[in-house]
């Protein structure tokens, strides 16, 4: 039993960030004399005197910073046993039960392609230009190293012997690249991606933001459409691939670009979809599980690791780190070394001209609207 006290005007953010435990083991708790016997969303506020009988292992949720002293010193009167948490921790122990139980080894996706791209077009695009419309200001101001020519660097510790003859990509790289365009002070072909290249350079344009690369048009999903197959060197997808339509295809695309012996590197913060409820564009979520990459949502599961392992080489670590307001976090950080080509049996569904066709109709289609 998870037991929320004081939860007050948080608990709209509650309900809204944390859904999946949002059911009949939540128990709300207040002092107010107002409040009590009120109920919120469905949840009634019952009085204190409810968690004297508790156990050990149930917890208690509690909302205030600035009171913590003063909340825990009247839990303490009711129950000296119940073990007492703070909001962040009490979200992310919530989340990390749904993802576990989310992630499994049997295969399961089927995808909804009009409908996925429908929704990626009319809600996720138009929150990611709203996010950087609000959030380049700030990101120019703090003289990013993007904006000006600099060494070609990598933010994760892998051994890689990258060299100025080397063709690399950045899938999905954003409005201002955060990946160098030199090595050893020579100038290398450096290309950064993404499907929102022309919101990103009139936002740019307007803010007068000087690249010393800009990104260019692709789409992951047709990404050998824009890059020929097996030219690359290095494939960098940074945090982006769980902003996919169909994930499995995109994957399935920047691994197509890279040689036999060349490199894709993956790194995402780990469940973003459960994370953010499935907003805007975290229609999925990139994991690991037992040293396994899992791509996942709530209706498809794919064990990348087991999937690929004849073709390519898939080293999958876990990274914790710190993000503020939000606490504890992990990166989920691959490398991916190319042993071979994807087996026709799995490109002849990936690569049919249907699919092809109904994706591009209905981009098309959906941006000539806007």
């Amino acid at each position: 039993m998870l037991y929320l006290w004081g939860i007050g005007n948080d608990f709209e953010d509650f309900v809204k960030w944390d859904k999946p435990i949002m059911d009949d083991s939540v128990c709300l708790i207040d002092l107010s004399e107002e409040k009590i016997g009120t109920v919120v969303r469905g949840y009634r506020i019952n009085h204190p005197e409810i968690i004297e009988k508790c156990r050990e292992e149930d917890c208690i949720y509690i909302t205030s910073k600035k009171y913590k002293n003063e909340i825990v010193e009247c839990i303490r009167k009711y129950n000296s046993k119940i073990k007492i948490v703070e909001k962040r921790e009490a979200l992310w122990e919530s989340k990390k039960r749904t993802i576990y139980n989310s992630m499994q080894n049997d295969f399961k996706y089927n995808i909804c392609l009009k409908r996925a791209v429908i929704k990626w077009i009319e809600q996720a695009l138009e929150d990611e230009c709203s996010y950087w419309k609000d959030t380049s200001p700030q990101y120019i101001a703090e003289s990013h190293e993007g904006l000006r020519k600099r060494e070609f660097e990598y933010s994760f510790n892998w051994d890689l012997n990258i060299t100025s003859d080397d063709i690399i990509i950045d899938v999905g790289s954003g409005p201002i690249p955060i990946f160098g365009n030199m090595i050893n002070g020579k100038e290398i072909d450096y290309r950064p991606l993404d499907p929102m290249a022309y919101q990103y350079g009139k936002l740019n344009e307007y803010y007068n933001v000087k690249l010393p690369v800009k990104p260019q048009f692709a789409i992951m999903e047709l990404l050998t459409y824009f890059v020929e197959e097996k030219t690359v060197d290095y494939c960098i997808v940074h945090n982006a691939m769980d902003h996919s339509i169909d994930i499995l295809r995109s994957f399935i695309e920047c691994f197509r670009t890279v040689k036999t012996s060349g490199v894709m590197l993956m790194a995402h913060l780990a469940s973003e979809g459960i994370h953010n409820n499935y907003d805007g564009l975290h229609k999925w979520n990139i994991d690991e599980k037992n040293g396994k990459l899992f791509f996942y949502n709530q209706e498809n599961c794919v064990n990348i690791s087991e999937m690929f392992a004849d073709v390519a080489d898939i080293k999958v670590k876990r990274t914790p780190i710190e993000i503020e307001g939000w606490g504890y976090r992990d990166w989920i950080l691959c490398k991916i070394t190319k042993k071979g080509d994807i087996s026709p049996i799995i490109l002849e569904k990936y690569d049919d001209s249907k699919y092809i066709s109904c994706m591009i109709e209905i981009l098309f289609d959906k941006l000539h609207e806007k």
